[in-house]
């Protein structure tokens, strides 16, 4: 019954509403997320930033985990009746929706707490298209992205729970949330389950919790300048990060080690180097 839900909406919309889904499904993969938690991080509210990375790099994790448990397969293995478009972007397990979760840690971290209903209505309409999109491209269920939806709530509840532990006894208390990447590289353990997506959330997670720890005993870096200012910042850090993500895989070799080490230096670069960065040149 659940396959039927995908296959009855990866079939039945025009090509021309399949394509402007295509499309929304491309914020909530990596490079829309980075500019993302970018543009709050450097140039308008780091506090905010720093909350969203903490809430994002703890539901990769936990999606990642999750994932390998369950070992759910994706609609297209289970039905040739499904219609499948931008199959590319569905690597690993179907449970739950990474695209869904992604999406739905950053918008509603990014308002968590605001009274702003314009903003609110903004994340829950942006959030629910992505979702959508995703079983109108025939690459999930609509658990998958019920499930994303709830698991995003659930890494922003962890991530506020262990930010206000932090903020109570110390910043050092943050390194609780290495807990979710340790999860996620064990998890590749698990008969069945795959591994190059868990050992890069776990990475990046590493990268992220060590550099924003480091950025706020020792850095300090302030968002405040003028808007030509942020303007460079935020084009400029995005240049530095996606550069050295090219890079590292140039120069380091293959394997579950090398991967978790290269996207823990993106981790970090972003969260601690480029502020670093910023602060030393008055940028």
């Amino acid at each position: 019954m659940l396959v039927g839900v995908t296959e009855f909406l990866s079939n039945a919309l025009p090509d021309f509403a399949v394509r402007f889904f295509e499309l929304f499904t491309m914020l909530g993969e990596q490079y829309a997320l980075i500019a993302f938690m970018g543009l709050f991080y450097w140039c308008i509210d780091k506090k905010r930033g720093q909350f969203i990375a903490l809430s994002a790099v703890s539901s990769l994790c936990l999606n990642n985990f999750v994932k390998n448990v369950f070992r759910v397969r994706r609609p297209f293995e289970v039905s040739d009746k499904v219609r499948v478009t931008r199959g590319n972007t569905a690597t690993g397990h179907s449970f739950p929706s990474g695209h869904t979760q992604n999406a739905a840690t950053a918008a509603f971290s990014a308002v968590k707490g605001t009274k702003n209903t314009i903003a609110l209505v903004i994340a829950v309409v942006y959030v629910l298209l992505i979702a959508m999109s995703r079983l109108v491209l025939g690459v999930h269920y609509i658990t998958d992205v019920v499930g994303g939806i709830v698991f995003a709530f659930v890494g922003i509840y962890i991530a506020e729970w262990v930010e206000n532990l932090a903020n109570k006894r110390g910043q050092a208390y943050l390194l609780v949330l290495c807990v979710l990447p340790v999860l996620s590289i064990l998890s590749v353990f698990i008969n069945g389950a795959q591994s190059k997506d868990a050992l890069t959330s776990a990475g990046i997670a590493l990268g992220a919790i060590i550099g924003i720890v480091i950025e706020r005993k020792y850095i300090n870096f302030d968002v405040q300048g003028k808007k030509i200012t942020k303007i460079i910042r935020f084009v400029s850090g995005i240049l530095i990060v996606v550069f050295l993500m090219y890079l590292l895989k140039l120069l380091l070799p293959e394997g579950a080690v090398f991967r978790v080490i290269r996207y823990a230096v993106i981790g970090f670069t972003a969260s601690a180097a480029v502020p670093y960065l910023f602060k030393k040149i008055r940028l």
